[in-house]
């Protein structure tokens, strides 16, 4: 009789450990979603420099203290990202990842200067002055990318992780250029006759779709069903885009250009955001 109990006991009492460790094992293998905030800092790459170049040599000649056209490469994305855990250890284990970005509508003002416009150039008989503006717009920027994170728990509401992700991205933007004379008409007359436009306006838009890979480690600070993190990495980002320009002389269209530029866009990034696990 003592005998059957202690069997009855035993079996019960695995099979309470069992449907424990099946309960930690279902609540460790969970979903979360999250969404933060990307800052990235980008190296543009030789193309885009080379641009730039092209866009200032003309100007360099001709303005005493000319200032180079620039381009501002920091913008923001919003991120979504799906994880799926898969214990390896109680301390140890790794995630799928679907991660992403994307960002829109943002608009720089990025230059702005006026010179003494003198003939002959660079330091002669002042005539007038002429306004150099460049602006450029972040028309649509999206990433979708998928990977694997590994992440280690020294403790319950600590986790370091680090991860690697590879996808596809998609960039649309648009540039002003725009070099106005501000003279007496009959300068600007006189200026237009030898072939000086009163207003040059050229108009770019680009879009072009490339890859795009990205390291990062970080934190998490986990809280019941709520995480916040931050993480800091670096992109590696090649998009092949498609650019066309028109070119206005005083406001009426002269040429028309096509170009192709591998934009390389490479650069460190830092990430915070929020974590839900169901």
């Amino acid at each position: 009789m003592m005998l059957k109990a202690a069997v009855i006991g035993l079996a019960a009492l695995l099979s309470a450990n069992n449907a424990n460790s099946q309960e930690t094992t279902e609540s460790d293998t969970r979903w979360s979603i999250s969404v933060g905030a990307n800052y990235r800092q980008n190296l543009m790459g030789p193309e885009v420099d080379r641009d730039m170049e092209e866009m200032n040599a003309g100007y360099r000649p001709v303005f005493a203290g000319f200032k180079p056209i620039g381009v501002d490469p920091n913008f923001f994305n919003m991120t979504l990202t799906l994880k799926r855990d898969f214990p390896i250890t109680d301390e140890l284990g790794m995630r799928s990842v679907l991660w992403l970005a994307g960002m829109g509508g943002l608009d720089k003002d990025l230059y702005d200067e006026t010179y003494a416009l003198c003939i002959p150039p660079p330091s002669g008989r002042q005539v007038g002055d002429a306004r150099i503006t460049f602006n450029s717009g972040l028309v649509g920027y999206f990433n979708a990318s998928l990977g694997a994170e590994f992440y280690y728990r020294p403790l319950d509401w600590l986790y370091v992780h680090t991860g690697v992700l590879a996808g596809v991205a998609y960039l649309q933007t648009d540039a002003q250029l725009q070099t106005i004379l501000i003279a007496e008409p009959d300068v600007a007359e006189d200026l237009r006759n030898i072939g000086i436009p009163s207003h040059v306006n050229v108009l770019t838009e680009s879009s072009g779709v490339g890859w795009s890979a990205t390291l990062y480690a970080g934190l998490e600070f986990r809280f019941y069903d709520l995480g916040v993190y931050a993480n800091a990495g670096y992109v590696f980002e090649e998009i092949e885009l498609q650019s066309n320009s028109d070119v206005y002389l005083d406001e009426v269209l002269d040429e028309e250009k096509e170009r192709q530029t591998l934009q390389q866009n490479w650069g460190p990034f830092a990430e915070l955001g929020l974590t839900y696990y169901f």
